[in-house]
Formats: C-alpha cells, structure tokens, sequence
C-alpha cells in the first residue's frame, strides 16, 4: 500500500513541476522589446499541405510576443481544405481573417490594398503558398 502511494505523489509532484516549468518557460521566452504590430498576408491557392504548418508556426511565434500577430488569408479560389484550416485556428494571439478571390491578380490587389490599410508602425509580409510547390516564399 505505501510503494503504491509514494509513487502516486512523486508522479503528481513531477507532473506539477513539469506544468509549472513549462509555464514559466513560456513566460521566460516572451520578448518584451517586441512590441512592434505585425501582419502577415498569406496569399494560398489549394494550399491545404502548408496552410496549418504555416499557420502553428504564426501561432508560436504569437504566443511568444507582447503584442498580438495578425494573419489575413486570401483564397484563390480553392478546392481543397485550404479555408477550412484557415477558419479553424483561433487563439487569443493569433487573429485570423479570411478573404475568398477568384484569381490571382485579384488577389494580389488584395494584398496591396491590405498592406497599404495597415498602420506606419506595423510589419506586414506577405507569403504566397502555392499549390505544386514545395515550399512558401516572400513575395512582398
């Protein structure tokens, strides 16, 4: 009866120290000079095979920053899960919103006019994630 005890508290006493020392981790990485806004403008057509590892990327980077990181995700008309991997993140850092074009010109002049909306103090980069390849790149 007391092994069986003694284990039990030493496992919960590992798995609180554990909890504590990945909170205070988290905490530990927070950047507090980083305060700058960012906006980042993913243009994706049937993107579904980079669209969440890109968007888990943001949301780490997210979480380790002061201020919130926002995300616009324009849609070239695709056929995929592309929008519905966009549509399901949501996290307190990361704000997602999502704009549907038929084309790529259209978009492009989407990505313009949200670039030039934003404010002088904020970092936009825009990513195009394109179907066929195998990596994203930075188009603006």
């Amino acid at each position: 009866m007391w092994p069986k005890l003694v284990l039990l508290v030493a496992a919960l006493i590992y798995v609180a120290l554990a909890v504590a020392g990945s909170g205070l981790a988290g905490l530990a990485r927070r950047n507090p000079g980083d305060t700058q806004a960012s906006l980042y403008v993913l243009l994706a057509d049937n993107a579904e095979q980079h669209m969440e590892a890109v968007l888990r990327r943001l949301q780490r980077i997210a979480r380790r920053r002061v201020q919130p990181l926002s995300v616009v995700v324009i849609d070239v008309a695709s056929t995929d899960q592309t929008a519905a991997i966009a549509h399901r993140f949501s996290d307190p850092a990361l704000a997602i919103a999502y704009v549907y074009t038929t084309n790529w010109d259209h978009a492009r002049a989407e990505a313009g006019r949200i670039a030039a909306q934003a404010p002088a103090n904020c970092d936009v980069r825009t990513l195009e994630l394109r179907s066929g390849r195998s990596s994203f790149r930075q188009v603006m």
